[in-house]
């Protein structure tokens, strides 16, 4: 009884399932079927160029009908069965005529597509190449258009409210040049079509200007809010130590920089001594932050350079040092010259150097030689090459130059010095003869002794003379004053005078003389002093000289 039952209630689910899928279906069938087709537009046909139409001089507001670029505008005649469409672009639109039935739109040559818009439609995308549109300067297509609506619009109104984040931003309308209205607004009982709109914030350069179309609904109220986009991105780069950063065309930062850039796209130039230039160009969306660590590529290697003591080192034909050198090169081929005109031969070779290669060059080069035979007499002396101590005698092989050469067997001779030049293939040969200490001592006391004589008699010559100077000086006063006639006055006054000055003359001489004899005094004492100060005696112990010093009474 119960499978029974079971078996009936089974049954009836399976006739009520069937129902209410039967039910379903033939509600969607029919609502497909009597549902009203969406109102689209479609092209009629393959577009055409219009071959009568020209483009070139200004619009009607003086404006050039020229892109950025400086080319010359194209444009496109859009043949619609309705009034109040709307035409965008990729680039922008830069100007339009509208007539009943057509709209004539002004494009970049560059342009690649448009949308058109109108109220109760969905918005059509053109891809101009798929549609076998090529845009030259100064040419214009014409495109056909139809819709399946065959609903009048035209006076049917509706609302649509508009804001924008932030607020505040400044609305205009493409066609309405006295609208000027500030987010939020609302747009009250305005007919039924696409608007093209504009969104700026005034005085505020953070943010984007906006531009976009919105379609106003017969007997509805729509509503959207915009977000503007900034108008500026942040960077952050960083480089090699030392890198110069170039942020277009101005220097802004070295090894690293961060702050904000416009949006679009941007040139930037790193460079830094010994490594390549790096140009490049970035692009920037509003509140983008991008991040970039540029490594550049080193264009040098490191040189060492080893060879002999004073050879001079040229680097493609610069000198950059003697003897060594190490540095920074190009990479690539250089030219080397190791040597010197008067002391080296010169030795020439290249060599190549990668990015970041150590090199190292040892080159000894072949030096130009002479020879020096240097001895004193007495032959005890010793003998000192550029300070440095040879021996009694000097018989060596020497590159060739000027070199200082001294003999000195102090303190019982006089040290001498002199330069020699050693020229290749030849031999020098220089023999000092030292003269005594004592000797020389002694002779100097008496020269300075003779010239002391010879200054105290002279001087003592000229103070007489001066004297008699003034005696005879004093006779011609008395004459003076005891003359009756005219030209007795005159000629003792005469005779006054010029002896007067005889005496001046020869006291100043006898001066002079007398400092002379002075300073000739204490040079002769002073060597007399030196002669009495010590004797030298000189005992021979293993090739030197002992040194004895006795006081003199």
């Amino acid at each position: 009884m119960g499978d029974r039952i079971k078996n009936i209630l089974i049954e009836k689910f399976k006739i009520m399932g069937l129902l209410k899928f039967t039910f379903c279906f033939l509600v969607i069938f029919f609502q497909s079927a009597f549902a009203e087709e969406s109102s689209k537009f479609k092209i009629l046909q393959t577009p055409e160029k219009i071959a009568q139409i020209r483009i070139w001089g200004d619009f009607e507001d003086g404006k050039s009908k020229k892109d950025e670029n400086g080319k010359w505008l194209s444009g496109i005649r859009i043949i619609t069965p309705i009034d109040n469409i709307v035409v965008d672009s990729r680039s922008g639109v830069y100007g339009r005529e509208t007539k009943p039935g057509e709209v004539f739109v002004y494009v970049s040559p560059y342009e690649t597509a448009l949308t058109i818009y109108a109220s109760g439609h969905e918005p059509l995308k053109i891809i101009l190449r798929e549609q076998g549109i090529r845009l030259k300067e100064s040419e214009a297509w014409e495109i056909k258009l139809k819709t399946n609506s065959t609903k009048k619009i035209s006076d049917e109104k509706g609302n649509f409210i508009l804001d924008s984040k932030p607020t505040g931003a400044t609305i205009t309308i493409d066609g309405f040049p006295t609208f000027s209205e500030k987010t939020p607004f609302t747009f009250k009982n305005w007919i039924a079509q696409p608007y093209k709109i504009k969104m700026e914030l005034e005085g505020n350069e953070d943010y984007q200007i906006l531009e976009s179309v919105i379609l106003i609904e017969g007997n509805q109220t729509l509503e959207n809010t915009y977000s503007l986009e900034p108008a500026f991105g942040f960077v952050k780069f960083s480089a090699e130590n030392g890198a110069k950063f170039i942020l277009d065309q101005e220097e802004v930062g070295t090894t690293t920089y961060s702050g904000k850039v416009g949006i679009g796209e941007h040139s930037l130039t790193i460079k830094k001594e010994w490594y390549r230039t790096l140009d490049t160009l970035f692009t920037i969306e509003g509140g983008e932050n991008l991040e970039r660590d540029f490594k550049l590529e080193p264009t040098f290697g490191n040189i060492e350079i080893v060879t002999n003591e004073g050879a001079e080192i040229y680097l493609d034909g610069e000198l950059v040092g003697k003897g060594s050198y190490s540095g920074k090169v190009k990479i690539g081929e250089h030219n080397l010259k190791i040597g010197s005109g008067k002391k080296f031969n010169y030795h020439l070779e290249t060599f190549q150097i990668s990015a970041l290669e150590n090199k190292r060059i040892n080159r000894l080069v072949n030096a130009k030689t002479g020879r020096l035979l240097a001895s004193s007499l007495p032959t005890e002396a010793e003998l000192f090459l550029n300070g440095e101590l040879r021996g009694n005698t000097i018989n060596e092989e020497l590159t060739v130059g000027i070199y200082n050469l001294k003999s000195q067997l102090f303190p019982r001779y006089i040290t001498q010095e002199q330069t020699v030049t050693i020229e290749e293939g030849k031999t020098s040969k220089v023999i000092f003869k030292l003269t005594s200490q004592s000797k020389s001592l002694t002779q100097n006391f008496d020269k300075w002794k003779s010239r002391r004589n010879i200054f105290l008699y002279s001087s003592l010559a000229f103070l007489a003379s001066g004297v008699s100077s003034q005696f005879l000086n004093n006779s011609a006063v008395n004459d003076y004053k005891t003359a009756t006639s005219t030209s007795a006055v005159n000629s003792s006054k005469d005779s006054a005078d010029r002896w007067k000055m005889i005496s001046l003359g020869t006291y100043a001489v006898g001066g002079v003389l007398s400092l002379a004899t002075i300073y000739s005094f204490f040079k002769e004492q002073s060597y007399k002093n030196e002669l009495n100060s010590f004797s030298l005696n000189f005992v021979p112990s293993n090739d030197k000289f002992a040194v004895e010093f006795r006081i003199w009474n």
